[in-house]
């Protein structure tokens, strides 16, 4: 686990700059499942955070999460 993703694990480090360049760089290795729960732990997320996840999932062609997370994002 890298330095990063232990910190807004812990909850030290919950700017949305660096979580979702943390979710882009497991997203960029092919671990989406990870990268979703990295998103989940995070207290507030923001456009871009919510983006960072859900356009992986439209490129891996899922669109039952693209609806989940979209439908969470507006509540």
């Amino acid at each position: 686990m890298s330095k990063l993703a232990l910190l807004i694990k812990l909850g030290r480090d919950t700017s949305s700059v660096h979580a979702t360049n943390l979710i882009a760089g497991y997203v960029s290795s092919n671990s989406l499942s990870i990268a979703h729960k990295v998103f989940v732990q995070l207290p507030i997320k923001d456009t871009p955070l919510w983006t960072s996840l859900i356009s992986p999932y439209s490129r891996s062609n899922q669109p039952h999460n693209i609806v989940h997370l979209f439908s969470r994002m507006l509540q």
